[in-house]
C-alpha cells in the first residue's frame, strides 16, 4: 500500500511540474531535445547541447535537409510545436515545426509586414503586423496554431508593434515602437480569454514634482517573478531611453531613464533578459548589466568581467536550468555568428561557440 502511494505521488509531481512548465514558451518538456536554440536572422538555427557540449551551426538544414530561409524573424516554441517567421516583408511565411525534432510539418504563406509572433498554448498563435508607412497603427491577430490560415480576432494597436510578450495571467503585451518620425511610447494588453484590449499603457512615471518621466520606442520585453512587465526602450536622438517596469494588475509605471551621456546604444529586440527564478533582468546597452527586480535605480557598474564588459551583444539569454549566460553577436571576420558562455556569475567566459550568421534570439529548451 505504502509503494503504491509513493507511485501514485511521484506521478502527481511530474504531472504538475509538466503543467507549470507549460506557461514558459522557451521551456518544453515532453521532447527528446535538451538544450540551447540560436535564431540567426540569416536563415538558420544552430544548436547547443548542454550535455555533450556539442553544437550544430545549422541543425534545422541538418534535420530538413533545406535551407531555412531569410530573413528569419522569430521563433516561438511550446509543447511539441514550434513556430518560425520567415521571408521578406511583402512576403512572410509562418513555418510550424516538430519540437521534437525541429522538422517541419507545415507552412503557412500569405503574410506581410509581420514583426513578432508568441505562442501562448496549445490552441493560439499570436502575430504582430506593422504597415508599410509607420504612422498609421499595425495590428496583432491571434492565429488557430492547428490552422495558421484561420484568425481568431484582430485587434487594432499603435504603431509598429515590434515584440509581443506572454504573461501567466494570459495577457498578451504589445510594444509599439513606432518610426522615424513617429517614435511610439505605448504598450499595449490583450486579454486572451475576453478577446479583447484591456488596457494601453503609456512609458512614462508622473512624480507630482517635475515634468513626468517618459521613455520612446520600446523593443524588448520580459516577465519577472511577480509578473511585472520591464520594457527596454531605444528612445530617440539619444532620448528617452531606458527601462520601465510595468507593475503587475495595476500597470503602475516606474521609469528607469538612461543618462544622456551614454543614451542607447543597444542592437534592440534581444538586449533583454531574466534570471532563472526572475528576480534580476539583465539587459544591453554600453555592455551588459543585471538589475533586482526590486532596485531603485540603474546599475552603475557593468555586469561582465573585465575583458568582456564593453561588448554590446547583438542577443543575451540566461538558462533556466543551469544559469548560465548565452550572449550572442557578430562575429569580428567572416560571415558566423559567436555566442559566448559565462558561467552563472558573469566571472568566468566557459567557452566561445560558432553559430549561423546574425544570432538575434536564443531559445532554451529543457
Amino acid at each position: 500500500m505504502k509503494r503504491i502511494f509513493q507511485i501514485t505521488l511521484v506521478l502527481v509531481i511530474a504531472s504538475v511540474l509538466v503543467s507549470c512548465n507549460k506557461e514558459y514558451e522557451d521551456i518544453i518538456t515532453d521532447t527528446g531535445l535538451r538544450g540551447t536554440f540560436v535564431r540567426n536572422e540569416a536563415g538558420s538555427i544552430s544548436y547547443y547541447n548542454d550535455v555533450d557540449e556539442t553544437v550544430t551551426a545549422d541543425f534545422y538544414k541538418s534535420v530538413n535537409g533545406a535551407d531555412l530561409g531569410a530573413p528569419f524573424s522569430a521563433l516561438s516554441i511550446f509543447g511539441n510545436k514550434g513556430y518560425a517567421l520567415k521571408g521578406a516583408l511583402n512576403d512572410q511565411k509562418v513555418e510550424t515545426l516538430d519540437a521534437t525534432t525541429f522538422k517541419k510539418i507545415g507552412e503557412q504563406g500569405n503574410f506581410s509586414h509581420l514583426t513578432d509572433l508568441t505562442t501562448v498554448s496549445d490552441t493560439f498563435v499570436v502575430v504582430a503586423q506593422g504597415v508599410s508607412d509607420s504612422e498609421n497603427p499595425g495590428s496583432v491577430t491571434i492565429l488557430d496554431s492547428d490552422d495558421l490560415s484561420k484568425s481568431i480576432a484582430t485587434f487594432k494597436v499603435g504603431q509598429n508593434p515590434t515584440r509581443l510578450a506572454y504573461s501567466r495571467g494570459k495577457k498578451v503585451y504589445v510594444a509599439n515602437t513606432g518610426g522615424g518620425a513617429y517614435p511610439d511610447s505605448t504598450v499595449m494588453v490583450i486579454d486572451i480569454d475576453l478577446k479583447q484590449v484591456s488596457d494601453t499603457i503609456v512609458l512614462e512615471q508622473q512624480d507630482g514634482v517635475s515634468s513626468p518621466k517618459k521613455l520612446t520606442r520600446p523593443v524588448d520585453m520580459v516577465i519577472d517573478a511577480y509578473q511585472n512587465v520591464w520594457v527596454l526602450c531605444a528612445g530617440q536622438n539619444n532620448q528617452s531611453a531606458g527601462l520601465a517596469r510595468i507593475s503587475y494588475g495595476t500597470h503602475e509605471v516606474k521609469v528607469f531613464k538612461f543618462g544622456s551621456e551614454v543614451g542607447y546604444v543597444g542592437k534592440g529586440k534581444g538586449g533583454l533578459a531574466v534570471s532563472p527564478g526572475g528576480i534580476r533582468v539583465y539587459y544591453v546597452n554600453d555592455g551588459m548589466y543585471a538589475m533586482g527586480i526590486n532596485d531603485v535605480q540603474l546599475p552603475e557598474d557593468k555586469f561582465l568581467a573585465e575583458d568582456y564588459k564593453d561588448l554590446v551583444f547583438n542577443a543575451i539569454g540566461v538558462s533556466p536550468s543551469t544559469g548560465k549566460f548565452f550572449c550572442a553577436m557578430d562575429a569580428s571576420t567572416g560571415a558566423k555568428g559567436e555566442v559566448y558562455i559565462f558561467d552563472r556569475y558573469g566571472i568566468e567566459l566557459e567557452k566561445t561557440i560558432e553559430v549561423g550568421e546574425k544570432p538575434r534570439q536564443i531559445v532554451f529548451v529543457r
